[in-house]
């Protein structure tokens, strides 16, 4: 296996296994914790911006872009009040999120087969000059954090999982 291609399996396996991650969390959120947080950290909406982002940020440009067909809105905003927010954006239920997890599971590794990791550039005007294989290494660090947030508030709310998971994405 060549240089390429390692960095490319590697970059795959921590995407889907922080992604895998992010499914436990949704799963194992009650009804309570999932819309009952205060803001700015309602549960659903740090979840539908993790995904969000990771989807807008892990193809090759933001041009490229196309939302998952369960977006309610244009943005994946985290930290507005919400009457800041789009009114039809939230909340997402559990299932829409699921959803979202697995639709991102599945085609993440299509974008990555495809990506140029070695562009100077990552495609994201807000980013950019930022190389493209530091950017998506940016990216999943994005995503787990959101995954720590959601981790703390179910443990906060006597919730426990196995956060370590594999490197391999399991649904359901």
């Amino acid at each position: 296996m060549g240089q390429d291609s390692k960095v490319r399996a590697a970059l795959e396996s921590q995407y889907l296994g922080t992604l895998s991650m992010m499914r436990e969390c949704i799963t194992l959120a009650t009804p309570e914790i999932w819309v009952g947080s205060t803001w700015p950290r309602h549960f659903w909406r740090i979840a539908f911006h993790g995904l969000f982002y990771t989807d807008l940020y892990s193809g090759q440009t933001v041009e490229d872009h196309k939302d998952w067909p369960g977006t309610k809105s244009t943005g994946g905003g985290l930290w507005l009040d919400d009457e800041d927010n789009d009114p039809n954006e939230g909340p997402y239920t559990q299932e829409d999120m699921l959803n979202y997890c697995d639709w991102l599971a599945e085609d993440i590794p299509k974008r990555l087969a495809v990506m140029d990791l070695e562009a100077d550039t990552c495609g994201i005007p807000w980013y950019d000059p930022f190389p493209k294989l530091d950017h998506q290494m940016l990216n999943i660090r994005h995503l787990a954090g959101h995954v720590g947030q959601l981790s703390e508030l179910l443990m906060g709310a006597g919730v426990d999982g196995d956060y370590w998971k594999s490197r391999h994405y399991k649904k359901g």
